[in-house]
Parts: structure tokens; C-alpha cells; sequence
């Protein structure tokens, strides 16, 4: 093993081990606190942000190590896209929020904002996540971070498999697959549901 293989496993398990423990000992994968909440509410489009920065983010460090001295790492379609859309997801859910944040004070200027979830105190993570704004469980919540979670290992397992010498790729069907299934999350979110 090289000297810049070594070197690679270390960074890439100080970023694994630095992203992880910021997701877990911080607010990273809350809901911002409003005035009507101590804490707030898990965020799904952060969580799917954060797991594909966990994931990638090692990946990218082992890619380099491994690829050889001579030669650059570049960053592939797939890394980007997977990054991406995380990012897209959680720039909409943002927007829809505050959509639905300026409806609930134009119609009720003095009450409570508490009927929309990020104006409620946190629950267990899973049930924030995967819960809608009514507080029910969201089947396009749900459909989504299963892709997520099959698409992550696939990920992992193809990295592995090429022996951290190439990225993985991915077909356009399965970016196709994970934007209809984030489009659904974001549907469901504007329509509350």
C-alpha cells in the first residue's frame, strides 16, 4: 500500500467520522427553531443532503488515493447529480415552506403558525421525516428514502467493486427514477399531504 493510499483512508475516515458526528450532535438535520418550538423538527431534504455527503464525500477521498499520483481526480456526472438533486429538493421544500409560511400569516395574522410541522416541537427522527404537515406518514416521503437508501448502497457496493479506482455511473433512468421520486416528496409537501 502507497504512502497517498494511506493517506486516503485516513482523510476519508476523519470525513466520515467528522460528518457523521456533526449530523448527529448538532441542529444540521433540523428544521430551523421558530418562537413556538424549543426544538425543531428533523428535515428530510437535509437528511437526504447530509447521508449523500457522508457517503460521497469518503468515497471521493478513497478515489483519489487510490487512482494514482499522476493522474487528477474529477468529480464524475453521478457524484454531482446525486449531490444535486439532494440540493434541488431541499432548495423546493424550502420555497413550498415559506409559501405555505406566508398563506398561514396572511389568513391568520395573530394565530400560532403550529399547524404547519416546522412550527412544531420535534418528534423521533424517523416519524419527522417521513411524516407530512397533517403529522400522518407520506407515502412519497417514504418511496423517496427507500430510492435514497437502494441507490446509496448500490453506490457504496459499485465503488467497491472497481476497486476505488473508478466512480460509479449511473443511467439516465436512474436519475430519472430519483427525480420523479423527489418530485413526488415535493408535490406532497405543497399539497401538505
Amino acid at each position: 500500500m502507497t504512502t497517498i493510499q494511506i493517506i486516503s483512508i485516513i482523510l476519508s475516515i476523519i470525513c466520515f467520522g467528522t460528518i457523521i458526528y456533526v449530523g448527529l450532535k448538532t441542529d444540521l438535520l433540523r428544521a430551523k427553531k421558530t418562537s413556538e418550538t424549543e426544538i425543531g423538527c428533523y428535515s428530510f431534504g437535509r437528511f437526504q443532503l447530509w447521508i449523500w455527503t457522508l457517503v460521497i464525500t469518503p468515497i471521493f477521498t478513497l478515489y483519489w488515493g487510490f487512482l494514482g499520483t499522476d493522474v487528477i481526480p474529477d468529480i464524475n456526472t453521478t457524484a454531482l447529480i446525486l449531490l444535486g438533486i439532494p440540493i434541488a429538493t431541499k432548495t423546493a421544500a424550502h420555497i413550498v415552506q415559506e409559501s405555505h409560511e406566508k398563506t398561514t400569516r396572511e389568513t391568520q395574522p395573530q394565530g400560532p403558525l403550529t399547524n404547519l410541522k416546522h412550527h412544531r416541537q420535534g418528534h423521533s427522527f424517523w416519524f419527522d421525516i417521513l411524516s407530512d404537515d397533517m403529522e400522518q406518514l407520506s407515502i412519497a416521503r417514504l418511496q423517496s428514502l427507500m430510492f435514497t437508501m437502494i441507490y446509496l448502497v448500490i453506490y457504496v457496493t459499485m465503488f467497491f467493486e472497481m476497486k476505488l479506482i473508478s466512480l460509479p455511473e449511473f443511467g439516465n433512468k436512474a436519475y430519472l427514477l430519483m427525480g420523479i421520486s423527489s418530485g413526488g416528496y415535493i408535490l406532497g409537501k405543497s399539497l401538505k399531504k
